[in-house]
């Protein structure tokens, strides 16, 4: 069986929920070869709480809490450092079914896939995201959300490839293969995949451009299913201003940072055309971060993940409009809108 490092990032009020994360994780039919507990910030309950569960789990942490995207990174050195074949990253909300890792490691199974989408459910057994697709903004979209399970049973196609229009996984519950990581890192030429930019910082998308632009694929579990709770969750609903601001960063430093030149224009744009006073921020405070954004994109990468990646990039921005309609068509049949 393939070896799979297990990385659970957590910080000082996650320790409440992450028992029951970890019973979870160490109850499926398939184990991972071992859960590396990651605290943001070194928190004492949560090495203890670590080491109830034996020597299956490790325990390491960061000096500071620098949002789960420090995490990841470390938890991604040490998956290709250590050899294993696969990383599964989870948020600590969220709790795996029994079948969830063998679900996830059968559906990548082929040589060519490089990660591996999972579904999400939230309240009342509602779709939480089922991987994300990127908006023509820059945003991310997740798949699914406020939908029935069995709504996903017609995916979106792309029209040139056939296949399912999902981006990436959402790194709350998803599968790396570390070969595909390694292979990302030389691109970025051995630095973090994903840098530490603080919360809500886009990094599903991140690696969705690097793994697929290392000639990797996106494959989709719709048995893995693992139940997420979104209170108390800043990525999930960031709620304030510097978390707000952070996001916009991030989306625009992607956007420099892997969209050729026309798609860039055209998606910064159209979002400084709208009002966004209602997501809490004013204008001055999107002109910082839209100048931070700039200056924080990696300029060699853009060059790096040309070809074959723009014309994906395209058609899944292509189809942005058709997937929005579909699942509020979907939402509207279903008595939720």
């Amino acid at each position: 069986m393939p070896s799979v490092l297990w990385a659970a990032i957590v910080h000082g009020p996650d320790a409440e929920v992450m028992g029951g994360h970890l019973s979870a994780v160490t109850a499926q039919s398939t184990q991972p070869s071992k859960v590396l507990v990651i605290d943001s910030g070194h928190c004492e309950s949560i090495r203890r709480i670590a080491e109830t569960f034996g020597s299956i789990c490790e325990y390491c942490f960061l000096d500071e809490n620098l949002g789960f995207n420090a995490g990841l990174n470390r938890a991604v050195d040490e998956a290709v450092k250590l050899g294993y074949d696969w990383l599964a990253t989870m948020t600590v909300r969220a709790r795996p079914t029994h079948s969830w890792l063998s679900e996830a490691l059968y559906a990548g199974e082929r040589d060519d896939i490089g990660m591996v989408t999972t579904l999400h459910l939230g309240e009342a057994a509602k779709v939480d995201c089922f991987g994300h697709c990127l908006g023509t903004e820059g945003q991310l979209f997740s798949y699914g959300e406020g939908l029935k399970a069995q709504d996903l049973k017609e995916l979106p196609l792309l029209r040139r490839t056939g296949a399912p229009a999902i981006w990436s996984p959402c790194s709350g519950g998803a599968m790396y293969k570390t070969a595909a990581l390694n292979s990302a890192r030389a691109l970025t030429k051995n630095r973090d995949l994903v840098r530490p930019r603080g919360f809500k910082s886009y990094n599903c998308d991140v690696l969705g451009y690097l793994i697929r632009a290392s000639g990797y694929l996106n494959s989709l579990s719709v048995g893995a299913i693992c139940t997420r709770r979104q209170a108390g969750s800043s990525s999930k609903t960031p709620d304030t201003p510097g978390l707000l601001m952070n996001q916009e960063i991030n989306r625009i430093a992607n956007i420099f940072e892997f969209w050729p030149d026309a798609r860039r224009r055209h998606a910064i744009t159209e979002y400084l055309k709208d009002n966004r006073l209602k997501d809490g921020l004013r204008p001055v405070d999107l002109r910082i971060a839209r100048t931070l954004g700039e200056a924080l994109a990696r300029p060699d990468l853009n060059k790096t993940v040309g070809g074959r990646i723009q014309i994906e990039l395209d058609e899944h921005l292509d189809l942005f409009a058709d997937l929005k309609a579909k699942r509020k068509t979907l939402l509207t049949n279903s008595g939720v809108v």
